[in-house]
């Protein structure tokens, strides 16, 4: 599936114009769409509204979009936070190390869940990164770090969760 991908502004509004070639029409079960307009609300994240179109065009906006966005929003903070699971070491020009007590970097596994959560948003759940992530960490600082950020983003999950099945 190609996507292409275009702002168009006004004085009023601004509006995402996301061109899925080669398909009917956008569909919230379809998790390289949602996949695909996540990664474009994470590059746009102000706008008032998305417009997919393939061969049929679908509006989103209003509760869907906000959704959406929060979705964006928790990709955003895995993403953020595989990044700097592991802090630099040494000098500032070093790259990040692995920590020395853990087997494997709290970072390599958020990546791999940021991998998961990309292929399918919609079946992903933090409870399972939770219990393989605290297996893994070893030392207090890697086990306290990750059990928080898990902690806070479960609960934002299970929130949007909700509201997807209120959406129907």
């Amino acid at each position: 599936m190609k996507v292409q991908e275009k702002l168009l502004t006004s004085r009023r509004m601004n509006h995402l114009v996301i061109e899925l070639e080669g398909e009917e029409a956008f569909s919230y079960e379809r998790p390289e769409h949602l996949a695909a307009v996540i990664r474009a609300l994470q590059r746009y994240p102000t706008v008032d509204g998305v417009v997919t179109g393939g061969l049929k065009e679908t509006l989103i906006a209003g509760g869907p979009l906000e959704v959406l966005k929060k979705l964006s929003e928790i990709r955003r903070k895995l993403e953020r936070f595989s990044e700097s699971a592991t802090p630099p070491q040494g000098k500032a020009g070093k790259p990040p190390r692995r920590c020395s007590t853990c087997p494997s970097s709290p970072s390599e596994l958020l990546k791999k869940e940021l991998q998961r959560f990309d292929s399918n948003p919609l079946e992903w759940t933090p409870k399972d990164t939770g219990l393989k992530g605290l297996g893994l960490a070893q030392c207090k600082e890697c086990t306290r770090r990750s059990e928080r950020f898990l902690r806070e983003l479960s609960g934002e999950v299970e929130e949007i969760f909700g509201r997807i099945e209120l959406l129907g």
